[in-house]
């Protein structure tokens, strides 16, 4: 059988996996190391690794009494690996140091080994949670946008002279407009529902508007008879100021005024 064995990317890998083991015994052991002193153990461990790899391929060019020599000596680099690592990362006083320090190494090892054997088993399944997961939450919170946008709609009566609108209106917390001269509340219509109200003898003015896009802007206002609640009279402003929005208010169509904050 024939075996090719990319000797580079073995040793990336057994880098990168080494720097994160000791990392984390690092971390569990709260032992200080430098930058240096960790990249060099890194180093060690991934070349002893493809080493190790690598001896049992010897084996076929050794007299048949000694074809136990490879298996031994990699068995022997892997028992002191974890070692060599620990002690050029920590430097540990003391033998019982240096086998508390190579022991938490292993356990760490073990540890990321297993979970990641369960990562590449259950992947098909660990996708699909999190997949249900994310559309259970995308779910839920559009239902919540919906329900809040919901609870802020309201029917209102616009009455301009002999003209009475019912129309949706959204209670906007943004729309602080109000009218200079009284300080009673402007609420903002959409162009088609501004026409609908337009009279000849409409009472028109002009009022500062800011936007993000448009800080020194300017709005048309025009007073209408009375703008009512439908559900609610008590909610009634006699008379009401109402604003021409220069932006479409509703992308579905589902509210044409942005009531005051007040509402």
């Amino acid at each position: 059988m024939r075996y090719e064995v990319y000797i580079d990317v073995l040793f990336l890998e057994n880098l990168c996996m080494d720097l994160g083991l000791l990392a984390v015994t690092g971390k569990l052991l709260k032992a200080e190391s430098s930058a240096g002193r960790m990249i060099l153990a890194g180093l060690a461990g991934a070349g002893l690794a493809c080493a190790a790899a690598l001896l049992p391929f010897a084996e076929a060019g050794l007299p048949a009494f000694l074809g136990w020599v490879p298996a031994a000596l990699t068995v022997l680099v892997l028992l002191l690996l974890p070692a060599l690592m620990v002690w050029i990362a920590f430097r540990p006083s003391g033998l019982r140091a240096m086998a508390r320090d190579t022991m938490v190494l292993w356990a760490a090892a073990a540890a990321l080994g297993g979970l990641m054997e369960a990562l590449y088993r259950y992947a098909a399944w660990l996708f699909a949670a999190g997949g249900a997961f994310f559309l259970f939450r995308y779910i839920r919170l559009t239902l919540a946008d919906v329900r809040r946008e919901k609870s802020c709609l309201r029917k209102v009566v616009l009455q301009s002279g002999d003209i009475r609108v019912q129309a949706f209106g959204f209670v906007d917390t943004g729309n602080r407009l109000c009218e200079p001269e009284k300080g009673g509340p402007v609420h903002i219509v959409s162009e088609k529902l501004w026409k609908k109200l337009l009279r000849p003898d409409s009472r028109i003015r002009r009022i500062p508007y800011r936007t993000i896009g448009n800080p020194w802007g300017l709005m048309e206002i025009m007073e209408i008879q009375s703008l009512t609640a439908a559900e609610d009279a008590k909610i009634r402003w006699v008379p009401a100021w109402i604003g021409r929005a220069p932006f479409p208010l509703s992308k579905d169509g589902s509210y044409e005024i942005l009531l005051h904050e007040e509402s």
